[in-house]
């Protein structure tokens, strides 16, 4: 892709991070994506890189909620059920605010090298249009009848207030892992969350199983996307 320095500055792009050149490359080249489970960004954690309190929701309070209308507290539900499903498959990529596009290049938080462990000096990336990138994805997830649930991840500690608790056992149940706590806010993380079981998206999506997830291919990204070494 010949890089459009314009559009490039106008920051219309998600930005996926790899460690590996070669695991860039498969994106790049047939948009492998890996979904993971909660519970393997919480195993992160004991590597300095995760945040152990994915998929969790701070605070007793939430538990019990009055409505402006009641004498009496009324409970929702226990704490355990809104822990999140860490089986509950997810996608992360990075939405860099247009401010981080200064000229032909852009601002990187330091931190991104660290999120792959000590001493790393150097990433791979890949620049891809949002708007195509997105519309991809939920044409390949549409077809085979693939729920997803998707938004920015908002940085505030996951605390939810007691009233957004009937929305979480509603029909927003996927709203919880879309908070992170305000560390991990050098990310600027884009999520994909599936709502279909584990199982019927293998079944559905023909994904491969990897050592941490699942991957599925939605095709070539090369006319609107291209592939860089980032270097500390």
């Amino acid at each position: 892709m010949e890089i459009d320095i314009e559009k490039f500055r106008r920051g219309n792009w998600y930005v996926k991070y790899f460690s590996c050149e070669k695991y860039a490359e498969k994106f790049y080249d047939f948009g492998r994506m890996q979904f993971c489970p909660l519970k393997y960004f919480i195993g992160l954690e004991n590597k300095g890189r995760g945040d152990s309190e994915e998929g969790k929701i701070t605070g007793a309070g939430m538990l019990y909620y009055k409505e402006p209308n009641e004498t009496k507290y009324r409970k929702l539900t226990d704490y355990q059920s809104l822990r999140g499903n860490t089986q509950s498959l997810v996608y992360c990529i990075s939405d860099l605010p247009k401010y981080t596009y200064i000229g032909d290049t852009f601002l990187i938080d330091p931190k991104i090298y660290d999120d792959f462990g000590e001493n790393v000096n150097e990433v791979f990336a890949v620049f891809i249009d949002k708007e195509y990138f997105h519309k991809r994805l939920f044409d390949f997830c549409t077809e085979r009848s693939v729920e997803l649930a998707y938004g920015h991840v908002l940085y505030d500690n996951n605390e939810i207030v007691p009233s957004e608790v009937a929305k979480i056992l509603g029909n927003q149940s996927h709203r919880h892992y879309f908070k992170k706590p305000i560390d991990y806010r050098h990310q600027y993380e884009f999520r994909y969350v599936v709502g279909n079981d584990t199982q019927d998206f293998i079944e559905k999506t023909q994904a491969q199983k990897t050592q941490n997830g699942y991957t599925i291919d939605i095709g070539c990204l090369h006319e609107y996307s291209f592939l860089s070494k980032i270097v500390r």
